[in-house]
């Protein structure tokens, strides 16, 4: 996980969290296909 993390430019599992949300996807109609 945390070579994944540093592969990613992420610092920290906190920072990671919700990226994946809804909120965060710039269409979220596509989000909502694809649940």
């Amino acid at each position: 996980l945390e070579r994944w993390l540093e592969e990613h430019e992420y610092h920290s599992v906190r920072q990671l969290q919700g990226t994946m949300s809804q909120a965060a996807c710039p269409t979220p109609s596509e989000f909502e296909r694809v649940q």
